[in-house]
């Protein structure tokens, strides 16, 4: 094996290359689909994926090229926001038990009527 300076002074920089790489995946996809969410209806793409109402108002006008230099943020800009307790319940502690049972757990509930209401004024609306 073939081992130089740079690659013992810096043996993570391989493990970070591909981490970057996924972030700006994740980043586009998800600021792909809050676009075309926010281009029908921008309080549901401000409600659905969590955005600021101001990057909600940008993205509905953004061009993918506008898009996608977003998406080169160094950090992922996708962030789970149903609450640690309710995907304790939907995920339970141990691996492999998943699925959200009915009335077990009225955050993700709660989100989703919330998220349905939301949608719904798109339609009254149009």
């Amino acid at each position: 094996m073939n081992v130089t300076a740079q690659t013992i002074a810096t043996p993570h920089a391989v493990a970070i290359q591909p981490h970057s790489a996924a972030i700006e995946r994740v980043n586009l996809t998800f600021f792909l689909a809050a676009r075309d969410a926010a281009r029908d209806n921008v309080q549901y793409a401000v409600t659905a994926f969590g955005v600021p109402p101001t990057l909600g108002q940008w993205l509905a006008t953004a061009s993918v090229d506008e898009v996608m230099a977003l998406a080169k943020l160094p950090v992922c800009a996708f962030a789970v926001r149903v609450p640690p307790r309710a995907l304790e319940r939907a995920c339970g502690q141990h691996p492999g038990r998943a699925g959200i049972k009915d009335g077990d757990c009225a955050a993700v509930v709660g989100l989703h009527t919330v998220l349905k209401a939301v949608e719904g004024e798109r339609y009254e609306h149009a």
